[in-house]
Formats: C-alpha cells, structure tokens, sequence
C-alpha cells in the first residue's frame, strides 16, 4: 500500500510538473562592476576573483582598454577581434604573461614556447590526440565515472559530496591511467598534492606578473609555488627514468611522447622536453576537465527535464551498454550541453596575448 501510494504521488507530481511552465534557468554568475576598478581596488578584487576586476563594459563593447595600471591593457571580447589576435595576426602578438606566469613549471613546453620551437611539437603531439586516437581510452572514460557514481551510492542518500573534488579525482585518475601511469601510489599522491599547492599560491604569481612587478620584490606564496614546483617536476622525471628503465611499456601517451620525433630533423624529445609536455597535458587535462565536468553537473542539478533528456538519449544510443567510442558523434545533446555549460562556465575564461608591434584592433592602436 505504501509503495502504491507512493508511485501516484509520483504520477501526479509528474503531471503537476508537466502543466505548470518549466522554471527559468539561471545560474550564478559574476555581477560585472560599472565602471574600470582603480590600482587598489583592481589588486583587492583580482586576489579574490580575477573575473570580478572585468567591467560592465567589456560585456557590452567589442574592446575595452584600460590604462590605470603600470602596464597598459584591454579587454577583447568580440569574436572577430579574438580571431585577429590568436590567428589572423597571430605574429604580432607573443605569450609573455604565459610564459612568466608557467614557464617556471612548464619549462619550454608546447604551451610555453613560441616560434619554430612551438611548431614542432605542435606537429610533434597532435597526432596523438586525433579523435580516432582518443577513442582508445574511452573504457578508461567510462571506468572514471562508474567509480565516482558507485562511491556516491555507497554513501547512501542525505549524504553531501563536494563534486569539485569528485571531479578532479576522477579526471586525476583519468590521467594517470593515460599519461602519467605508475605503478607506486605515491606518484600520484605527490603530482596531485603539488598541483594544489601551486594552485592555491598563484593568485600573487599572477598578479606580479600581469602588474610588471619586478622579480625582487617580496611575493607571498613564492616559496609554496617554488617548492611545489620542484615536487612536480622531480615525480615526473623519476616516472620518465621508471619508463626508460622498463623492460616493455604500454601503448599509453607518455609512451607515444617519448616516440615522437621532430618532423623536420628527426630528432626525439629530449629529458627535459619530456617533462615539460607530460606536465602540460597533465594540467591541461586534469584540472580544465574537472571544472567543465563540476559546472555542467551543477547546471543538469537546476534542470530536471534536461538531465532526464540526456539520460534518455545514452540509453537511446548505448542501449544500455557501456558508452564506447562509437557512441561519442551520436550522443549529440550530451555534446551540445557540454559546449553550452563551457560556454556559460568556461574553464579558462581568460587568456592574454601581449603586443610584440604596432596593430590596430577594432579602432585602437595597440
């Protein structure tokens, strides 16, 4: 009786959801300020939150300078524009803010070089992330999330998770299955708690840099950042001595880099050079992911008709069975709410590029 009772509740909850409008969606979202912020305001705001130093202006205008520092800049927001400066034009304009605020940790690595030295391993890696390629860890994929979803069940209902850090450990699992694969759990432990001391000492790091701060002024977070570092760096030079050292090495992307050649001398990548891409793409893949991933989650929480739209349609194109590689192009609403919460949440929103020669862009010269 009590099920019974319990199924027509359903049923007319269900039916009282149907009639009445579907609520809005809104999520939270940063309130942009009036007006540009001065030095003080703008260092205050920045530690917090480098999105809320951005002003109304750059969401409405296609290009906002700002010249209150002592560094010059704007905000570029129009579609055109951006494809000007990463494209189009994309020789007048270097990685300077990039390099300073990564290169410590990234070394001279395909996201920290420029030039000659970024084309060849450009060519170098991208075949090794070809969709085809990527396929073959779809199992992988799959096993990360069951994991995560099975650790929720286990917790039973009423039980709160953090999803940001459900996220990052199964994206974090995700890498170590494909990329930096070790058999000594500690590996893992170091890369991971390394990357979040780096992380949370940053804030200053970029502020320094993008302030034109010179290198011997006292920073805070420098020697945590510095330290963190070296962490980072040793763990996946030791793993990369563990792979030369191996008797036989799976068909893993650590094992493809270590393969890979210069196109044009043949030449393979060097120790350092090594590192420096391994710790790239670790970074690039672990925790971007966990953001798109913990943002779209929170976006489907808001709105039960589409998670109930997506779940529809694995079940449509899986027919129950394990998502696999051939599923990927048919899931095309997961694909489009993944895009839009990217879009709505983008796991980098910022990205600068600094002027190496006269240019203008939309009407400045920069």
């Amino acid at each position: 009786m009590v099920m019974e009772t319990s199924r027509a509740a359903a049923r007319n909850a269900s039916r009282e959801r149907a009639a009445a409008p579907a609520p809005s969606l809104v999520p939270l979202r940063v309130q942009p300020q009036p007006r540009p912020a001065n030095r003080i305001v703008f260092v205050s705001r920045f530690l917090r939150n480098p999105l809320l130093v951005i002003p109304r202006s750059a969401y409405e205008e296609d290009i906002v300078p700002y010249d209150r520092g002592s560094v010059p800049f704007a905000w570029v927001t129009e579609p055109g524009l951006i494809k000007s400066i990463l494209l189009d034009e994309h020789e007048k304009f270097g990685k300077r803010v990039q390099i300073q605020m990564l290169g410590p940790l990234l070394g001279n690595g395909i996201l920290t070089s420029e030039g000659p030295e970024w084309k060849w391993q450009r060519q170098t890696s991208a075949p090794m992330f070809r969709r085809q390629e990527l396929g073959n860890f779809v199992p992988i994929f799959v096993r990360a999330a069951r994991q995560v979803v099975e650790r929720w069940r286990r917790a039973g209902s009423g039980v709160r998770h953090q999803i940001e850090r459900d996220m990052t450990r199964a994206t974090f699992d995700v890498i170590c299955a494909t990329l930096l694969p070790s058999g000594d759990a500690s590996v893992g432990a170091t890369v991971e708690a390394s990357t979040d001391r780096f992380q949370r000492s940053g804030a200053w790091h970029r502020l320094y840099i993008i302030g034109n701060v010179p290198a011997w002024m006292p920073q805070p977070g420098r020697r945590a950042m510095r330290a963190a570092t070296r962490s980072l760096r040793s763990a996946v030079a030791d793993l990369v001595r563990a792979r030369r050292n191996a008797a036989s090495a799976p068909d893993d992307l650590m094992h493809r880099l270590m393969q890979a050649h210069d196109p044009d001398t043949g030449a393979p990548m060097n120790e350092e050079q090594l590192i420096d891409n391994l710790l790239t793409f670790y970074l690039a893949g672990h925790e971007t992911t966990a953001m798109a991933l913990t943002w779209t989650l929170y976006l489907l929480s808001l709105s039960p008709e589409w998670t109930s739209a997506l779940k529809s349609e694995v079940a449509r194109v899986t027919g129950g069975a394990p998502v696999a590689a051939e599923h990927i192009d048919k899931l095309v609403l997961t694909q489009q709410v993944l895009k839009e919460s990217m879009r709505v949440y983008p796991p980098v929103p910022m990205l600068s590029r600094q002027a190496i020669a006269d240019i203008t862009i939309g009407g400045h010269a920069i």
